[in-house]
Order: structure tokens, then sequence, then C-alpha cells
């Protein structure tokens, strides 16, 4: 079964934030990505992803296309 994880690596308020992407399948080496933003985020990021990745993916009929554009 393959696994995506996200991560967020961001230390205090204020900094900027640090997210690690890994994805692994069955077989096969685990693959990693980090990145970091210098644009602060607000507290309603971090739903705003989560929606994306669990609900547009599983309910993705109107109005939804335009929630994630």
């Amino acid at each position: 079964m393959a696994e995506l994880r996200i991560s967020d690596l961001s230390g205090q308020p204020g900094d900027q934030r640090r997210v690690r992407v890994s994805w692994r399948e069955e077989r096969g080496l685990p693959r990693e990505a980090e990145a970091e933003f210098a644009d602060p985020s607000d507290e309603g990021d971090g739903e705003r992803v989560r929606w994306y990745l669990e609900d547009y993916a599983e309910f993705p009929a109107d109005p939804a296309p335009a929630l994630a554009r």
C-alpha cells in the first residue's frame, strides 16, 4: 500500500514554514522532498491543504473544482 506523508517541520510561530513530503510504495525506495516557504501562513492554510488532499480527492464534483482553483 502506498503512503503519502506531509510533515510540518516549522519551529516557532512567525518562523518560515518548512514542510517535508514523503512518498512510499510497497516496493521501491521512499521519495522525500523538503520545501521552505518565506511567506507567513495563516491559521486556515493547514485546513485548506487537508481539504484538497482528502475531501476534494474523494468528492471532486461541483463546486469543488472552483474551490480547488
